[in-house]
């Protein structure tokens, strides 16, 4: 199977309050049949490239990884406080996947992510679920640079962004915002279509929550 490795000089986001006290961090880790199938479907059944931005305990990431597809999931959070106090098997997930489909990295900040030859990989697939509200709103610029830098030119990025204001949610901004920014970078919303997510076995959007579907303009 083919090796991928993340090169950045900031593996932790510690700045964010989802380093100094992570919660979703320590207890997300989803994944389900229906949500596999899906993102199976984008690229019609065919092999492909799968980046999962604050993938939390990553089982998306790992089930998508022991399909044959090449798969990263991203997380800026302390992993020490993550799998120390962890729950649903976040703990187990970070030690046998650390450095193989799962890697630390801030995403507000630059990271290359590389194939086993040293030369930059493009993934078809990149999800944000639940994760553009957290950094402040100045480093989503350089969150959507990073895609953009990632993203294959037929590629498609998925987001769910929540609404609900609170400790961790630095960036609760309306949906029009946040076409604004991603329409500045060159990417357009394509229409969020999908019936599912790594913790919805059906609509994703709940109470709160609006979906992107953004591709290259």
């Amino acid at each position: 199977m083919r090796k991928i490795k993340v090169i950045t000089d900031f593996p932790s986001a510690v700045s964010s309050p989802d380093y100094l006290k992570p919660l979703g961090a320590k207890q997300d880790n989803h994944s389900n049949k229906n949500y596999l199938k899906e993102i199976d479907g984008l690229t019609k059944n065919r092999p492909y490239a799968y980046m999962d931005l604050g993938c939390a305990g990553g089982k998306a990431v790992i089930d998508i990884y022991n399909k044959g597809n090449i798969a990263c999931g991203l997380e800026g959070s302390d992993l020490n406080k993550m799998i120390s106090n962890s729950s649903n098997g976040v703990a187990d997930s970070w030690m046998s996947y650390l450095d193989i489909c799962l890697f630390k990295a801030d995403i507000t900040k630059p990271f290359t992510v590389v194939d086993e030859n040293g030369g930059l990989q493009l993934f078809d697939i990149i999800t944000a679920w639940d994760v553009l509200e957290h950094p402040v709103p100045n480093d989503i610029p350089c969150v959507i640079d990073n895609i953009i830098k990632h993203l294959q030119y037929d590629g498609v990025f998925v987001a769910l962004v929540n609404t609900v204001r609170g400790s961790h949610h630095q960036c609760v901004k309306p949906k029009d915002w946040w076409l604004s920014v991603f329409k500045e970078k060159g990417l357009m919303d394509v229409g969020f279509d999908m019936d599912t997510s790594p913790r919805h076995l059906t609509n994703p959007i709940q109470e709160n929550d609006f979906g992107f579907m953004f591709k290259f303009e």
